[in-house]
C-alpha cells in the first residue's frame, strides 16, 4: 500500500481531513484533499489583493476545499463552487456550513459553467484543480489511485489534460474581460502543454508558472485575460 493510499485511507475512516489548517468532511465518492494543492491558494494570494472585492468560482470543488480556504483568506470576497457530481455538491455544501461561510460561500451542480451564466462577466477569478493523470497512466502506475476514490477526480483523458482544454476555452465566456484570472492546477510536464493551449485560444496576456516539487510534482498556471 503506497503512502498516498495510506493517508486517503486514514482520512476516510475519520471523515475529515486537514488542508491548510482547515479540517474538511470526507466522504467515499470524492476526492480527499491533498497537500500539494495549497499552491493553488498560494498562486490566488500572490496573484490578488487579499483585501479585494473578487468573485471567484471554484470549479470541479470537490469538497470544496479550494472555494472554502480562499474565502478564509480573502475576507470581502464571494465564492460559487462548482461540479458536476451530485456527492461533490451536497458534500461541499455541509463543509460550508461547517465552516459557517454560506453568506459568501455557495454550491451549483454544474458541468462547467452551465449554472452560472448569470454571473457571465463578472468573474474574477476562475480557479480549478482538474484531473491531470492520463488514462494509460490509471492503468499502470497510478491504478492505485482507484482503490478508494473515484475516476473521475483523476482521468483526464489520453494527454492528461481533456479538462484542461475546456477550461481555457470556456473560462473566457464567463470571466471579467480586461482582468479577470484563470488559475489551474497542472501535473508534471504539463507547464508547456498549458502554455500552448493558451496561445491556441488567444485572448490571454500574462501568463505566470508556479512549480513545486513534492512526493508528487505539482503546479498551476495562472493566465489573465486580456
Amino acid at each position: 500500500m503506497s503512502n498516498d493510499t495510506r493517508d486517503v485511507l486514514a482520512a476516510l475512516e475519520a471523515g475529515k481531513a486537514d488542508f491548510m489548517g482547515y479540517e474538511f468532511l470526507v466522504a467515499r465518492g470524492v476526492i480527499v484533499p491533498r497537500p500539494v494543492t495549497e499552491v493553488m491558494i498560494r498562486a490566488c494570494l500572490s496573484l490578488l489583493d487579499v483585501d479585494g472585492n473578487h468573485t471567484f468560482v471554484d470549479v470541479g470543488c470537490g469538497t470544496g476545499l479550494i472555494g472554502i480556504v480562499l474565502a478564509h483568506k480573502f475576507r470581502s470576497s464571494r465564492v460559487v463552487c462548482l461540479d458536476i457530481s451530485e456527492d461533490c455538491v451536497r458534500l461541499t455544501q455541509r463543509n460550508i456550513e461547517r465552516h459557517e461561510l454560506g453568506s459568501r460561500v455557495s454550491v451549483r451542480q454544474s458541468d462547467m459553467f452551465a449554472a452560472v451564466q448569470d454571473l457571465a462577466g463578472q468573474i474574477d477569478v476562475v480557479v480549478s484543480s482538474p484531473p491531470f493523470i492520463s488514462t494509460g497512466r490509471l492503468a499502470k502506475d497510478r491504478a492505485y489511485l482507484l482503490d478508494l476514490e473515484p475516476r473521475a477526480a483523476f482521468d483526464a483523458g489520453p494527454f492528461g489534460i481533456s479538462m484542461h482544454q475546456r477550461l481555457v476555452k470556456d473560462s473566457k465566456t464567463v470571466m471579467r474581460a480586461n482582468g479577470g484570472w484563470l488559475v489551474v492546477e497542472v501535473g508534471e510536464g504539463q507547464h508547456e502543454q498549458m502554455q500552448r493551449l493558451l496561445q491556441r485560444a488567444g485572448g490571454y496576456g500574462q501568463v505566470t508558472e508556479f512549480r513545486e516539487r513534492t512526493d508528487q510534482f505539482v503546479g498551476c498556471v495562472a493566465a489573465r485575460l486580456m
